[in-house]
């Protein structure tokens, strides 16, 4: 049977981080972000999960930082202007808005150091940041390049710092007239080209998903030394969101998104 496998999955530079619009309720949670606590707002839904919501380990965190300083209720409706308010509230999940820890303007060590221990606090296999503004400068500059936690990225405005390069892969979507931006992600990520996706008029958010993706690949690896033994290679059509894979008695099966149900096995 097959040791550890790994599912390839859309693997192109931009991933878009979507989320839908929505109001409900907010708790602010600090006047002014500091190192020791950087939030200055947050929302938690997560006692509201039940078994028939998201997994924990699969619900996204969002972590926002916001063009400048703001207030709670500013913050609050930062959140509400990005659309996650109904995201959180429809995966049971968290929000956190975050400012410059001094009030004014992102410091690159201080506030890299905010981030640092904001992470020791609150753990999130799916941490989700979203930036505009100098947030989003920051973010570019400082974050790419720590990105090690960090599930995806969307940043909106701002810039990044000349000579700014990283060797961190992490999904994003940017929005920005700069085009170090967005070259710093496509190096990063290792792509070799550009991937455009028109989406087909009427089409749906599903139907959208299946005509835009790439197919996933299964692959085998020997556990004691690492070579690859056995690839799916194109055999797989569609692609697979993270979850639907198993293993038992030498067979590996996979479901797709387009609703096909692939099982591979050790030839005889």
């Amino acid at each position: 049977m097959p040791a550890p496998t790994l599912l390839r999955h859309n693997p192109v530079a931009f991933t878009l981080i979507s989320a839908a619009l929505g109001v409900v309720f907010g708790i602010p949670i600090a006047a002014a972000a500091s190192l020791d606590d950087p939030v200055i707002y947050s929302e938690n839904r997560t006692s509201e999960s039940t078994i028939q919501d998201r997994d924990p380990g699969y619900k996204p965190m969002y972590l926002v930082y916001a063009d400048k300083e703001r207030t709670a209720d500013e913050a609050k409706k930062l959140v509400d202007d990005l659309g996650l308010t109904r995201h959180v509230q429809d995966y049971k999940t968290r929000v956190f808005v975050v400012g410059p820890s001094n009030g004014n303007t992102y410091d690159d060590a201080a506030d890299l150091t905010a981030y640092q221990n904001f992470l020791k606090t609150h753990r999130s296999s799916n941490l989700k940041i979203v930036a505009v503004g100098a947030g989003s400068t920051f973010v570019n500059s400082l974050i790419s390049k720590h990105a090690y936690a960090v599930a995806g990225i969307m940043t909106y405005g701002g810039s990044i710092a000349g000579g700014t390069s990283s060797s961190m892969p992490v999904p994003a979507y940017v929005h920005t007239t700069d085009p170090a931006v967005a070259k710093l992600y496509i190096q990063a990520n290792g792509a070799t080209s550009k991937v455009e996706a028109p989406r087909k008029p009427g089409g749906g958010q599903s139907v959208n998903r299946i005509a835009n993706s790439r197919h996933a690949t299964i692959y085998a690896f020997d556990s004691a030394n690492g070579k690859l033994l056995w690839s799916s290679g194109d055999q797989i059509t569609g692609w697979n969101h993270g979850s639907g894979m198993t293993a038992i008695n030498g067979k590996a099966y996979i479901s797709t998104f387009d609703g096909y149900f692939y099982c591979f096995g050790v030839a005889k």
